[in-house]
């Protein structure tokens, strides 16, 4: 809901970057979030050049503007990461709140269980 809220001033579940599955086989929920993939598909299948990965920092970048809507990042995600925007026609994909001191869904977690931390990649790089 704070990513929601954070980019699109609506308190709207389904309209935030990082969705909560639900296993109710196993019994618990969690979040998908990128996973920011060696090879990611995501970046591969889109068309418009809308997914990128930054070099510097193996960020996967989204361009909004760029989105065509098309849903192939959608589709080859395997974990779910990105959220088709039905009512915009694009996609949505965590930018981690860019900007910002911490992410919106950190600020907001009253519990503290979410936090969101930069851990060294072999190569250097920060993710």
């Amino acid at each position: 809901m704070a990513c929601a809220v954070a980019h699109f001033s609506a308190a709207d579940e389904t309209r935030g970057a990082i969705q909560i599955l639900r296993d109710p086989m196993a019994g618990y929920e969690y979040q998908a979030v990128c996973r920011l993939c060696d090879e990611p598909e995501c970046v591969a299948a889109c068309m418009a050049a809308a997914l990128t990965r930054d070099p510097e920092t193996g960020n996967i970048v989204f361009d909004r503007d760029r989105c065509v809507g098309c849903w192939m990042c959608v589709s080859v995600c395997p974990h779910n990461a990105i959220v088709p925007d039905r009512r915009r026609g694009k996609a949505v994909h965590c930018d981690r709140c860019e900007g910002r001191d911490k992410p919106a869904c950190v600020a907001a977690c009253a519990t503290g269980a979410i936090a969101f931390v930069e851990i060294e990649q072999e190569a250097g790089a920060k993710r």
